[in-house]
């Protein structure tokens, strides 16, 4: 028995669909299911397994060994038992074995089938624990008689999906024990997920397979499972349970807290580190040399597999099925008499017949029946048709009750065979609907589409027995309808032809033929409307509108009072604007219901067809009651480009330079530098939403959706959309970043926390990078929100913080998609703004941080050859790192596809030493530096080689060139030469020369995809703008754009800033360039309103 562990959005629910072989057929999947070595496609794997999900359906009315028993019938559990006879017998006989008395009478009084009740349910409920209440019936609380069902018959691998939901501590650990009892005792396989078990719970597990992130972290003995965290670093306190302890030690929220190695300093571990450390471990490697080995086929005993969808004959399901309605008409047999009654009772007041109580009560068993159905318990014909036989007897009763009391009493046609006709037409109008719902799917649609399906045959048929004679009446397009719509037209038509055909012999004035004849033929006892009408009293349309206009102020009157009533009772916003809409919206609908009804009665020729009518109409209408159905994207014409370039025109200059001087006033608060200096990004949102909520849906009414997205106090992020009329076409503006970096207003020549102008100069910290970008997408989404075009395609916006610095991290846009808030962003082209100069950057470099500590022997200078120079020693070395490098890492083709500057770069940028007199030779020395790389080579790679050459070099340190006769790295007087960072710590006062070389934080490089639309989109729109196009790339690195591009977005990066004042002091961006950076946006928007999704 294996629990599997995770947190909620691990994969365990879908890992166990897939291990039954229940995932949508249209879910892309890889990898493969073996049982026993068979492919799900070699056997029938619902039958051979069982998934059991949270919540299980059962009949509340039978007992627990009711539905153990006809779940044991269903499955063939005695035929399986009878096949393992077989095979017992034989091998007994070979191999000389006299079976235990009691063990052989159970497998053979196991194998018996036929009987009310069965040996091996017995067994069942004995291991399931549930022989005290086997009698009891399960009724609607009783959750633990659900998952017997699997059990009782072959199925031995059961995969249970968190069944401990709405369940005690006490409970959960029952059923699981009863469980333990079953795998054990009846070598079985069982996957359980549980959310986070109690630690007497976890203790009955004999394995764990424990998920993060849609990764296995470990798989293996559930005892063995803490000493490989301890491996990795991570111990369980005391106060912790084990579970609540695996669940959180894979989260970067809570995984800092179990760190206890002290060796070494805590390092976030992903879940594919952890998943990939297990992989390496010992317990990886058991795992994986068990399951090198394939499996025997031949170990296979023929019965394990299912190979057939159903385990017995269909006669033998359906003799079950036969079984169990019967029971069920049994327990419910006061409900049936309490019906008999009260048809007598509508019969007598002459009330509507009676159709409500059987249908709901045969769809509330319509759960039990897919639950069955699916795990090929019985075909659906078998409950089906069971259920319709056994209520035809019913359905004559009710028939016959009614005829009696309603058919003389109202006074139709007397004669024996006129009743007899009557009474055979009223069974097939009352029971004509009471198995529709076994052709669909789900329970909630079931019930949907009869209600819908019912009310719609009403309608018709009630409309088409109107012309129950005279079919010609009805349109040829619609005859069909009449005699396959339902039972009720003809039932309909018999009893009226039935009626007016009966012997009267009164003949008409019109013609030789009876009256009866007669109405049957007009089908129309006319209306005072017709006569008047004929007679030339008025127009059909001065009748209608005088019916009309009177009822209005009526109307008026309800919908005030009404109104008044509900709006203050139910306690909507008090304002005037929306209680007049309110009492419009109740007026329309007083009067659409009114109007129908005049309309309706209008229609037809009695009070009684009304309401059949009528109710039909309401039925339906509830079905879609708080429901807005969208009008179609027709209906919305999208604008042509050069109407998209004319709506949105040229940049507000105005409107731009006073929210840029807004946005700089506030850069003082926005430098990013911590921990002295913790941006306040919420400072820039305040202005950017001063800017765009009088267009937003929030308060303005306007078409912007807003939203402000804060995962630290004072530090938020920005969404704004602007909808388009095309599902799932869409593109985006990101990067805007809200940080700045520092400025110190002594370096400057005018202040850089203030806007400042000089010509076409706009001057101040983060003009260029970035809040003049911020202030540029503003005004983009601001123009879209004032003049609303009409665009197939969403355009987003997203204002980011936290950009400058990643000390602090799950503020910004790493955030927004861990949380999924761009997941939609992925469907269309996303344009990060954060570059300089106007025309595309399509590649970054990826930037190594290191420092590189040399360490020597401290000595008075006038005696060298008794010291080790570090300095000397840490330039040596470091040209035989940098030669190496460029060796391992020249320059790559694609680097002039991209228009790098310079290919990838090792340099050292700064000197550190403790210092001392000009006379001594330090002691030590650190050379810090970083490596600049092209997307085109991977990062850990560098790293790795990084480490490779400082590890030879301190092996080999004496074959380094030394500069002069007494510059010397080893001392061999002394016995002593370089070795190890470990040896020249634990031995200090040894004199030796070593090299040690940390790194940190590394980023990657991006190469944007030259192929996508996007990047011909941005191309297109620089080159009509600009008037030129060349896309360049920079080493320079932009690590968030990376780690979108890894999450799979089309990531293409611009900017309309200065890189010479790029992070510079004096900066400064011109405003030329940003009203050319808008119309720039404004073309790539048109441009793909012509492009397809």
């Amino acid at each position: 028995m294996t629990l599997l562990l995770g947190p909620p959005g691990s994969g365990k629910s879908t890992l166990l669909l897939a291990l039954a072989g229940k995932l949508d057929i249209n879910l892309k999947q890889s990898g493969s299911i073996t049982y026993n070595g068979h492919r799900h496609d070699g056997f029938c794997v619902q039958r051979t397994s069982a998934y059991i999900s949270q919540t299980d359906n059962h009949l509340a009315e039978l007992t627990v060994r009711e539905s153990l028993d006809f779940a044991a019938r269903c499955q063939g559990a005695s035929e399986g038992f009878s096949g393992y006879i077989e095979d017992l017998d034989r091998l007994e006989k070979e191999r000389n074995i006299r079976p235990s008395p009691e063990i052989d009478a159970f497998m053979k009084a196991s194998s018996v089938g036929g009987k009310k009740h069965s040996v091996s349910t017995d067994y069942a409920l004995k291991v399931l624990g549930l022989d005290v209440c086997s009698d009891a019936v399960v009724g609607n609380d009783m959750l633990r008689g659900i998952s017997g069902e699997m059990v009782v018959g072959p199925r031995k691998a059961l995969f249970m999906d968190e069944i401990s939901t709405g369940l005690d501590s006490s409970t959960t650990y029952q059923i699981v024990r009863c469980f333990r009892n079953f795998v054990h005792q009846m070598e079985a396989t069982v996957l359980m997920a549980l959310l986070q078990p109690a630690p007497e719970t976890f203790e009955l597990f004999d394995d764990l397979v424990l998920l993060s992130e849609g990764c296995i972290v470990y798989q293996g003995p559930r005892a063995e499972v803490l000493e490989f965290f301890e491996m990795l670093g991570f111990r369980l306190p005391p106060s912790k349970g084990v579970a609540e302890f695996l669940q959180e030690v894979t989260s970067r929220k809570d995984q800092a807290q179990y760190w206890a190695d002290a060796s070494k300093p805590y390092v976030f571990l992903s879940a594919p580190e952890i998943a990939e450390a297990f992989k390496s471990s010992r317990f990886g490697n058991s795992l994986e040399s068990s399951l090198s080995v394939p499996y025997d086929k031949c170990r296979s005993h023929p019965l394990a597999l299912s190979k057939i969808k159903f385990a017995v004959s269909k006669l033998e399901l359906f003799k079950a099925c036969f079984g169990r309605e019967l029971l069920l008409i049994s327990r419910h047999r006061f409900l049936y008499i309490f019906r008999t009654c009260q048809v007598a009772f509508v019969g007598f007041v002459t009330c509507t017949l009676f159709l409500r109580t059987r249908l709901p009560l045969m769809i509330s068993r319509l759960p039990v029946f897919y639950k069955q159905r699916d795990n090929f318990f019985h075909p659906a014909s078998a409950w089906s048709v069971t259920s319709w036989i056994l209520r035809v007897p019913y359905s004559i009763i009710e028939a016959v009750v009614w005829s009696c009391v309603v058919y003389y009493t109202v006074g139709f046609a007397p004669g024996f065979s006129d009743s007899c006709l009557y009474f055979f037409c009223t069974p097939n109008v009352t029971g004509s609907f009471p198995v529709d719902g076994c052709s669909c799917a789900r329970y909630g649609p079931c019930e949907y589409i009869w209600i819908s399906c019912t009310a719609a045959c009403w309608l018709y048929s009630c409309w088409a027995a109107l012309s129950s004679r005279n079919v010609a009446m009805i349109k040829p397009w619609c005859v069909w309808a009449f005699w396959l719509s339902s039972p009720l037209s003809k039932g309909q038509s018999a009893i009226s032809v039935n009626e007016f055909t009966a012997l009267t012999p009164k003949r008409s004035a019109i013609g030789n033929d009876t009256v009866g004849y007669n109405i049957l033929n007009s089908h129309s006892l006319p209306t005072v409307f017709y006569r008047e009408r004929a007679a030339g009293m008025y127009s059909s349309i001065a009748d209608a509108a005088a019916q009309g206009l009177v009822e209005i102020p009526y109307i008026v009157m309800q919908t005030l009072i009404y109104g008044v009533i509900t709006y203050f009772m139910i306690n909507f916003e008090r304002t005037i604007r929306k209680f007049v809409l309110y009492l419009l919206f109740m007026f329309l609908t007083f009067t659409y219901f009114t109007f129908y009804g005049m309309m309706v009665v209008g229609l037809t020729p009695s009070q009684h067809l009304v309401a059949v009518i009528s109710s039909a109409f309401y039925s339906l209408w509830g079905l879609l009651a708080g429901f807005f159905v969208p009008k179609p994207a027709a209906d919305a014409p999208t604008m042509a480009s050069s109407d998209v370039k004319q709506t949105l025109g040229d940049l507000n200059e105005d409107s731009f330079v006073s929210l840029l001087s807004k946005l700089i006033g506030e850069a003082k608060y926005v430098q990013n530098n911590p921990p002295e200096l913790i941006p306040e990004e919420d400072r820039v949102v305040k202005h950017v939403l001063d800017a765009l909520l009088p267009y937003s849906t929030t308060t303005g009414g306007g078409p912007l959706v807003v939203n402000h997205v804060t995962y630290h106090p004072g530090r938020g992020n920005l969404i704004v959309e602007y909808p388009g009329t095309v599902p799932g076409k869409i593109l985006s503006f990101v990067g805007c970043h809200m940080d700045v970096v520092t400025a110190n207003p002594n370096d400057w020549e005018f202040d850089p926390f203030s806007l400042s102008i000089d010509g076409d100069k706009l001057r101040g910290r983060g003009t260029t990078d970035c809040l003049g970008h911020v202030a540029l997408v503003t005004e983009l989404m601001k123009r879209l929100g004032e003049k609303k075009p009409k665009l197939k395609s969403t355009v987003v916006a997203v204002f980011i913080a936290n950009e400058e610095n990643s000390a602090i991290s799950g503020v910004g846009v790493d955030a927004l998609v861990k949380d999924g808030l761009l997941n939609k962003l992925k469907e269309g082209p996303l344009f990060w703004i954060d570059t300089a100069d106007k025309q595309p950057c399509i590649g970054t470099g990826g930037m190594i941080p290191w420092k590189l500590k040399v360490t020597g022997k401290l000595f008075h200078s006038g005696l060298a050859h008794k010291a080790i120079n570090p300095l000397e020693l840490a330039m040596e070395a470091l040209k035989e790192m940098q030669s190496r490098f460029y060796r391992d890492f020249p320059p790559h083709p694609k680097e002039q596809v991209y228009g790098f500057a310079t290919p990838s770069t090792m340099k050292p940028t700064q000197w550190s030493y403790p210092g001392g007199g000009i006379n001594q030779i330090p002691a030590e020395c650190t050379i810090s530096g970083d490596v600049r790389l092209t997307p085109f080579y991977d990062v850990k790679d560098v790293i790795k080689k990084l480490q490779e050459y400082v590890d030879d070099i301190n092996d080999n340190i004496e074959k380094l060139d030394s500069r002069g006769p007494v510059s010397k790295y080893v001392l061999p007087d002394e016995n002593l030469r370089g070795r190890s960072l470990s040896l020249s710590l634990s031995l200090p006062c040894m004199n030796l020369g070593n090299l040690t070389i940390s790194f940190d934080e590394a980023m990657s490089g991006v190469a944007c995809d030259l192929n996508s639309r996007g990047f011909h989109v941005l191309c297109k729109a620089t080159e009509e703008v600009v008037g030129h196009v060349k896309p360049y790339s920079i080493t320079g690195s932009l690590p968030l754009i990376r780690e979108l591009q890894d999450e799979g977005f089309d990531v293409q990066t611009a900017g309309y800033g200065l890189m010479a004042t790029y992070h510079a002091k004096n900066e400064y961006c011109l405003l030329f360039d940003m009203c050319q950076g808008y119309q720039v946006f404004v073309s790539v928007i048109s441009q793909l309103e012509d492009s397809e999704k």
